[in-house]
């Protein structure tokens, strides 16, 4: 076994919290957005159309961000995890709030 082998598998196991940490991000993440966003509606009704919009991007990123989230816990790769930072920080920057 290589040391490039040992820090490997050091990482692998490392991924089983990760990946419910992520988990459980990405599930609390997608309701304080989805609170956020209705507050926005309830004080600006004009800003509705988009956010709503943006809304359902942001379900689907939340469900693929939980779906990676708990392939890491199982397969103990650590690449899982590039998919769900970039994907996350794409959707918060999307956020219509940001520019209405």
């Amino acid at each position: 076994m290589t040391r490039r082998d040992r820090i490997e598998s050091r990482i692998a196991l490392a991924m089983l919290p990760v990946g419910a940490t992520m988990t459980l991000v990405s599930v609390v993440a997608f309701i304080v957005v989805v609170l956020l966003a209705l507050a926005t509606i309830a004080h600006r009704p004009e800003a509705a159309a988009p956010l709503l919009i943006w809304c359902v991007a942001a379900l689907g990123v939340a469900a693929f961000n939980t779906v990676k989230s708990i392939e890491t816990m199982s397969a103990f790769d650590w690449r899982s995890i590039i998919p769900v930072g970039v994907s996350s920080v794409l959707i918060t920057l999307a956020y219509p709030g940001w520019w209405l």
